[in-house]
């Protein structure tokens, strides 16, 4: 009887411990999977690549091709650029427990360890990364990638997107031979992978720029037009370097001075150069250029609040409302970057060091609601002028700029507004929907967007109707759409309604 007694309870535990670890096991199994799904559909990391090719072939060739940039940083603004990655729960008591049940198996067979922390740091270091790449902050950006690579974390296929970016930031810091290294070993170890293609573009062209300046070095050329020359040749690192050796720029030689500037990451340099010639020029070339340079960096490179009103207000006043009106559809097509926000509000007491060191790389000039990557013109005084300060000169040489007023060009150019759970808000005049998928139109540009994260569609101006085109059907109007699940709920009358995603073919406004 008392054996009977104490071996009941043993079996008792020991049944409930195996269901436990079971269940433990399964658990972080399917963590394990969901971060694997997740991986393919938010990281983008093949787009990434094909744009990086796109963009290197068109910043070396020095072409203004605006529209195709804008373009580029819409689709990119997609790539790296999620709330969260699918690791809720990854600290749950029995997800724990699972890890060091699966941990301790492992570590049997000579295996690594899992590290889901580890994996979770791993990925806000690796979005912030490429964050400082796309706001062209590519000193700062090759640091982080060089630190992910050396920490040896992350999968073949997140290595190979380090390894390749890592190579594009420094060959456009003059890192060319530490570039080219890292390239070669891209294509080596990826061979027939979209890394290895875009790799080897690259590399092609850092081979044909140096071929072209060791044949300009062995010109008779004078420093002026070796600078020129070096710009057009698409070695922007030297240009820079000659160009501050002289002196009495023209307009279009200070164009290239900046451009120079912004090609190799000095943005703070390159703003206050493009203000200077904007305030010089007039209505010449080099202003007009110089104030679309402007209108980027402002409203996509994270330039701040204050150069994107005074860029957008110039556009106005040298007639340039066509490449304005490109520049703010755009900007309403580019999904926000959630990473800022996401360090920002960070209370995770575990990744509290990794956000620390993130906050004070950022140099944190505000913008809108405190993101920004770059230092940004001082505030307009109370006379309503932007005071600007302008680089190489005495501290309190400023320039000021009187403020015209805003214009009402946008109104009522984007009514129709798709809300994400996690705050984004993506506009456009027009949705085709696919089958996981939903393509936002406004004008010329498109951008694909998931709908697994969506919360709502709806049209805000008052007056206005969204028109839902089903796919076997007649159109009808309503002015609100809700999602759940897979399902479009609304009300139309008095009558509340829903219908399968997969059924709306398109949505349009009224």
């Amino acid at each position: 009887m008392n054996r009977s007694r104490i071996i009941f309870p043993v079996i008792l535990f020991l049944v409930l411990l195996f269901a436990l670890i079971t269940q433990s096991i399964v658990s972080v199994t399917l963590l394990e999977l969901r971060v694997q799904i997740a991986s393919e559909r938010i990281l983008n990391f093949e787009l990434s690549s094909r744009m990086l090719k796109t963009r290197f072939r068109q910043m070396i060739s020095g072409e203004d091709n605006l529209k195709a940039e804008i373009k580029m940083n819409v689709l990119e603004s997609s790539v790296l650029n999620f709330d969260s990655f699918e690791l809720e729960g990854s600290e749950s008591i029995l997800n724990r427990f699972g890890v060091i049940v699966i941990n301790g198996v492992r570590r049997l067979n000579f295996k690594p360890p899992i590290r889901l922390q580890e994996d979770k740091e791993f990925m806000t270091t690796l979005q912030y990364a490429f964050f400082l790449e796309r706001n062209r902050r590519y000193d700062a950006a090759h640091a982080k990638y060089r630190q992910l690579i050396d920490g040896s974390g992350g999968s073949s296929d997140t290595m190979g997107f380090l390894k390749l970016h890592a190579g594009y930031c420094g060959a456009l810091t003059g890192k060319t031979d530490e570039a080219i290294v890292e390239l070669e070993q891209v294509v080596k170890e990826y061979a027939g992978t979209h890394y290895a293609e875009t790799a080897q573009l690259i590399l092609d062209i850092l081979r044909e720029r140096k071929q072209k300046t060791d044949k300009l070095a062995s010109s008779s050329l004078s420093d002026r037009e070796m600078a020129v020359a070096l710009f057009k040749a698409g070695n922007f690192g030297e240009a820079l370097n000659r160009f501050k050796k002289l002196e009495s720029l023209s307009l279009d030689e200070q164009y290239m001075l900046s451009r120079s500037n912004e090609e190799t990451g000095n943005i703070k340099d390159a703003i206050a150069g493009y203000i200077d010639i904007v305030n010089k020029g007039g209505g010449t070339d080099p202003a007009v250029k110089s104030n679309r340079r402007l209108m980027l960096i402002g409203n996509f490179y994270n330039g701040g609040k204050e150069v994107r009103e005074f860029s957008q207000q110039t556009a106005v006043k040298l007639k340039d409302t066509a490449v304005l009106q490109d520049v703010q559809e755009g900007k309403e097509l580019q999904l926000k970057p959630v990473i800022v926000e996401k360090l920002l509000n960070a209370k995770d007491q575990k990744q509290s060091a990794l956000v620390e060191e993130i906050k004070r790389d950022m140099d944190l000039a505000m913008d809108d609601k405190g993101s920004g990557a770059i230092p940004r013109p001082d505030l307009p005084d109370a006379a309503g002028r932007m005071r600007v300060d302008l680089p190489n000169r005495p501290e309190n040489s400023t320039t000021s700029i009187s403020r015209p007023p805003v214009p009402g060009l946008f109104a009522g150019s984007f009514k129709l507004a798709l809300k994400f759970r996690d705050g984004r808000v993506v506009r456009g005049t027009r949705i085709e929907f696919l089958k996981d998928s939903a393509s936002v139109f406004s004008g010329e540009y498109e951008i694909s967007v998931p709908t697994t994260n969506l919360d709502r569609i709806e049209a805000p101006e008052p007056g206005t109707m969204l028109v839902i085109v089903p796919t076997s059907g007649e159109p009808f109007e309503i002015s609100l759409l809700l999602v759940q699940a897979d399902q479009f709920s609304f009300k139309r009358g008095t009558k509340d309604e829903s219908v399968p995603i997969t059924s709306v073919k398109e949505i349009r406004v009224k």
